[in-house]
């Protein structure tokens, strides 16, 4: 019923020689827990009546009653049936949900008899007469008992026990009340109005949600949880670009040449000596036209392997531009030794020399930023510059600026005022990771596509302008390739946003990576972008744990499969909505361990009370 009340269907029979003013006193007192009916002396047609059109959970009756064949009841003062007379109204009143028949009369036996082929749930009556103050007594404390929320045999073991007091007066009282029972039906509780919350239950739930909790976060601290939980910091990535009205453009501070198979194509026809995808000539030309501009500092995203040669006498080496930032490849220090890198062209002083090396995880997408790293001065490969491209170039820019790179702390990379913390081992999503270096998250910008990051200008309609490019003044230029021959040779990546970007868009050309990490460097310093963030270790595990509690509480508060599917989901959006809400604060909180923290506990307090959710399935909670 709607206010989840008990409803309880009361008639008194003939009261002659006995008292039943106490039973209904009792009873009445159960009125904030039940929604009884009382039926003073019946005609047998309204008695039918009530059987037939209410839903009723107990019946009770209190007056005269004695054991024949069939069980008989004394309804008024010239009145009395046997059971099977309403055998029909019984019937429909247990299709309705009548769980429970209590006989507070004397010689009852032949009544629990008369009613077992109707197989009703359960049947409380008196072995022999009773005296009135053993039926009053053994109803008071039954009630009491069970509308606490007890179960039905353990109401009637603490009642019968109550009754030892007065065996003095009246012997074998304890021995009186008792139930039958139709072992196909579950045990009986009482329907409370409004969970009682006990120290017991409250006890469940909290150990339930803390050997859930240090299990997962277990789990999770060796990385087990760590493809699912980047899978969602991407999902969180699409959304916000996709969804989320953003103020987000290009960075204008940043212009990107770029190379393809016509601009190769051009540099055939038009420059001798063409090495890789840039030919000298075409980039000392190149720097022509961008530095009388005043460009601030231009970085060319190429490694440059060929050993320079001697041109005619009006050849201007384009690698002593003091603005000219080259790359090199770092080499990797495995186990099983050290892999060679890519040496900088010789000539070029190591400060205008940086590593181009981007940290990919395991499924080849870039979202960490490797800003330093140190590379030891015997290797082999020369390349031990400590900066990365996308810092060098950032620095360049900022330093005019008067912002500075300084080392508050040992952990604590800080240009101007904005710290980059750092990714360790153990942070956030990433579990168990390879964190050498200085590594920061990347916040890529909300763009339409990863390559929407700044303007682009073809290399060819640069170097088929006669006067140099006005819009490069006071920008920072990156050079890199974008023809399909370089993204066959590994000069490509996956991002956050592959996953659902068009099969021609999934892998972006390094130079618009590169680019998305000099903007994030540029826009935290100078235009307040915040940087990721994360939590620590204790504070996740608080999280988790303060979400699998509310899981688990929620599972004791609603048994009822339908209001409990309700809740898990109103749960689940309101944990997706926050998180989701504190990522467009760029706050990376855990998602995943939570959402299994939660469900887990949920089943395990389920199963725990298995006993009361099968008995709310049967209309008894």
């Amino acid at each position: 019923n709607k206010d989840n009340k008990v409803k309880i269907l009361v008639f008194f029979g003939s009261s002659e020689g006995i008292d039943i003013s106490k039973d209904k006193y009792f009873l009445e007192k159960l009125s904030g827990k039940a929604k009884i009916n009382f039926l003073i002396e019946p005609q047998r047609k309204e008695l039918s009546n009530e059987l037939w059109t209410k839903g009723w959970d107990i019946l009770f009756f209190a007056g005269h009653s004695y054991s024949q064949e069939t069980g008989v009841l004394q309804i008024n003062k010239t009145t009395t049936i046997t059971l099977d007379k309403l055998k029909h109204g019984l019937k429909k009143a247990i299709e309705n949900g009548l769980r429970l028949v209590i006989f507070n009369s004397c010689d009852g036996l032949g009544l629990a008899e008369a009613l077992e082929e109707l197989h009703i749930p359960h049947v409380i009556v008196m072995r022999e007469p009773v005296p009135d103050l053993v039926a009053q007594e053994f109803l008071k404390h039954f009630l009491t008992e069970f509308s606490s929320g007890k179960s039905l045999y353990s109401s009637l073991r603490e009642a019968r026990k109550r009754l030892e007091g007065i065996e003095d007066e009246f012997p074998c009282a304890t021995w009186l009340p008792i139930i039958c029972h139709n072992p196909l039906e579950p045990p009986m509780i009482w329907k409370q109005h409004r969970k009682i919350i006990t120290y017991k239950s409250l006890r469940a739930v909290f150990l339930t949600s803390l050997l859930v909790t240090t299990f997962l976060m277990g789990v999770r601290y060796f990385g087990f949880l760590q493809t699912s939980e980047i899978q969602a910091f991407d999902r969180f990535m699409q959304l916000r670009s996709q969804f989320v009205i953003s103020s987000e453009r290009g960075d204008k501070r940043l212009l990107i040449v770029t190379i393809d198979e016509q601009d190769i194509e051009y540099q055939n026809d038009n420059y001798p000596n063409l090495q890789g995808s840039l030919s000298d000539e075409a980039l000392a030309e190149l720097l022509k036209k961008l530095n009388p501009n005043q460009t601030e500092t231009i970085g060319l995203d190429l490694h440059r392997t060929h050993q320079l040669e001697q041109k005619d006498s009006n050849f201007v080496n384009p690698y002593e531009y003091n603005r000219l930032v080259i790359v090199c490849k770092a080499p990797t220090f495995e186990e099983d030794g050290e892999t060679d890198g890519i040496r900088p062209l010789q000539g070029v002083p190591k400060e205008r020399t940086c590593f181009s090396d981007l940290v990919a995880d395991e499924d080849g997408a870039a979202r960490r930023h490797l800003l330093m790293m140190n590379i030891p001065e015997t290797s082999d490969s020369q390349c031990v510059t400590e900066q990365a491209f996308s810092l060098r170039l950032a620095l360049n820019y900022l330093n005019k600026k008067g912002k500075m790179l300084t080392f508050e702390k040992e952990d604590a990379f800080q240009i101007g005022d904005v710290v980059f913390k750092r990714l360790k081992k153990h942070s956030s999503g990433y579990q168990n990771v390879d964190a050498r270096g200085y590594q920061v998250l990347l916040n890529y910008r909300s763009l339409p596509s990863v390559d929407k990051i700044a303007d682009t200008e073809k290399l060819r309609n640069i170097l088929d302008k006669e006067k140099p490019l006005e819009r490069v003044r006071d920008r920072v230029v990156l050079i890199g390739r974008t023809s399909a021959t370089d993204l066959n040779l590994k000069d490509a990546w996956k991002t956050p946003f592959s996953y659902t970007a068009k099969s021609s868009q999934r892998f972006v050309p390094g130079v618009f990576v590169q680019a998305q990490m000099v903007s994030q460097i540029l826009s935290s310093v100078l235009d307040d972008r915040p940087l990721f963030w994360w939590l620590n270790l204790w504070m996740e595990v608080l999280w988790v744990w303060g979400w699998s509690f509310i899981g688990g509480a929620i599972a004791w508060s609603f048994l009822k499969p339908l209001y409990l599917g309700i809740a898990v989901t109103v749960t689940l959006l309101t944990l997706f909505a926050i998180c989701f809400g504190i990522f467009l604060l760029a706050g990376w909180i855990p998602l995943i361990p939570t959402v299994l923290a939660l469900l887990a506990t949920q089943v395990a307090i389920v199963l725990r009370f298995k006993r009361l959710y099968i008995q709310s399935r049967n209309h008894l909670i």
